[in-house]
């Protein structure tokens, strides 16, 4: 670390008192070995000269300085950017009795204004992606860096595109969150997006911390048959004082059912109560978000299926939080929570089980496990549509914030204005979906209809009312004409 020389007063009666160095001044400024940051050691240094009130000395001499006071004034600069400096470094500028000329000779040395480096820091800039484990406080310093770089060779970046660059360099995780930045908007700010992408990851690791705090769930082996007393004597009772009111059994008597003539093992009530009992089984991913609890009985449900996904579950739980606590969250917070609890994950997965032939493979599950486009589109359309039929009557009765009071509590738009911005969300939502249709896929494309069709049911249940809620005399009609009234062939 360097120290900078104190100024002495005594002197300074010959200079205009704005020219009078800070005296009593000590800064600590990491010495520059000519390896590490030239930017970031020369922003440093202007700062270290800002607080002395000797960054002036790096232009042309002022009017009303004096020329003997302006030599010693450039001496005690050159002297305090020479403190910063390693051993090794500063014979090359020993001589240097001009503050300008010896910013410039370091300039010259260490940060050659060439095109050949303005192509490279623009290559990198443009291929900057975010590494995988890399904190988003970090990224974000390493972008800052690189545009600092830039402006270092006189190389301007406007607003606008440093935004647009940040996004460019985010991971396809955080397509929903960009998306959300973007639409609507002909403008975007750096801070903006900054400030958006720091304040996710807050509330990610917030989530991830509640979640090691709260119990999760019991998680129990699937067993048909439960585990037997193989005692021939008597079992323990729960109470000794019980023990000696307790009846014995006669000889041919049921220790189960106490009917005469058979015994335990073979007692018919007894067999068919196990066979009701049901089993649970627990199928889960690497990833917990895609955890599933599925519950089935071996004989009297086998063709029944109840799936719930583990990070379903606490979506719907923070959105009890947010209602008790009368909490309106920002709308990329909700959209995180909003899109688990349509469900819409796990129907498209759910949807796959039982298709005829062998297109649904151990590859086609993990594709819908990793949430492609399709499905978050489908998850999109159904929770914005839902959200603009709703909102109303679920403020009315008491419920959660939706998606229109978020926006309009964000952005302060209008009931109107929000409407329009979802129907847009909605339609490029569509425009995904088609997209993925049309395009080669990973799976085939009868996989791609069942989640297709999701979409479509929302068209049908929320196109004129929210006819989930309050069936009307349209939704009946369309489903006594599915599966009540026969087609004549």
């Amino acid at each position: 670390m360097a120290d900078v020389p104190e100024e002495k007063s005594a002197g300074n009666a010959s200079i205009p008192p704005q020219y009078i160095p800070v005296s009593n001044t000590k800064f600590e400024v990491e010495k520059f070995d000519g390896k590490g940051n030239f930017g970031m050691w020369k922003c440093e240094v202007m700062d270290m000269l800002v607080q002395m009130n000797l960054d002036f000395t790096l232009e042309d001499k002022p009017k009303d300085l004096d020329e003997k006071s302006w030599e010693r004034i450039n001496r005690l600069a050159c002297s305090s950017i020479r403190l910063c400096l390693v051993k090794d470094q500063k014979y090359a500028f020993s001589e240097q009795n001009s503050a300008k000329e010896l910013w410039q000779a370091l300039e010259d040395k260490f940060m050659k204004k060439s095109i050949e480096n303005r192509l490279y820091l623009k290559k990198r800039i443009f291929r900057f992606q975010h590494k995988k484990g890399t904190s988003m406080n970090e990224h974000l310093n390493d972008f800052n860096k690189m545009i600092a770089d830039l402006k270092n060779l006189d190389v301007e970046i406007d607003d606008e595109d440093k935004a647009l660059l940040l996004l460019n360099s985010l991971p396809d995780t955080y397509e929903h969150l960009v998306t959300t930045l973007l639409y609507g908007k002909e403008k975007i700010k750096f801070i903006d997006v900054s400030n958006a992408l720091v304040n996710n990851e807050y509330r990610k690791k917030d989530q991830i911390v509640h979640k090691e705090s709260t119990s999760e769930a019991l998680t129990v082996r699937g067993r048909t048959n439960p585990r037997r007393f193989r005692g021939r004597g008597r079992s323990r009772s729960k109470s000794r004082g019980e023990s000696s009111n307790r009846r014995y059994l006669a000889k041919d008597e049921c220790a189960f059912c106490h009917k005469k003539g058979h015994w335990k093992k073979d007692c018919p009530i007894k067999g068919n109560k196990e066979k009701d009992e049901p089993t649970v089984n627990v199928a889960r991913e690497e990833d917990e978000r895609d955890s599933a609890f599925m519950v089935s009985s071996p004989e009297k449900h086998c063709g029944e299926w109840i799936l719930d996904s583990a990070f379903q579950v606490r979506a719907y739980f923070n959105e009890a939080k947010w209602f008790h606590e009368n909490h309106i969250p920002t709308m990329e917070e909700y959209m995180q929570v909003a899109l688990e609890t349509t469900g819409y994950s796990m129907l498209a997965t759910v949807s796959f089980i039982g298709m005829a032939g062998d297109m649904v493979t151990e590859q086609a599950f993990d594709w819908v496990f990793n949430r492609p486009k399709i499905v978050r589109a489908s998850e999109t359309i159904c929770r914005l549509v839902d959200d603009v039929r709703s909102h109303k009557f679920e403020q009315e009765r008491g419920h959660a914030a939706s998606g229109v009071e978020c926006y309009i509590r964000q952005y302060g738009l209008s009931e109107q204005e929000v409407y329009k911005e979802f129907h847009m969300q909605v339609v490029n939502a569509w425009k995904d979906i088609n997209e993925e249709c049309l395009k080669p896929t990973a799976v085939p494309m009868p996989l791609l209809e069942r989640i297709l069709n999701l979409s479509r049911v929302i068209d049908v249940i929320y196109k004129e009312e929210d006819e989930y809620t309050h069936v009307g005399e349209v939704m009946k009609n369309n489903i006594a004409s599915l599966l009540i009234d026969s087609v004549p062939i």
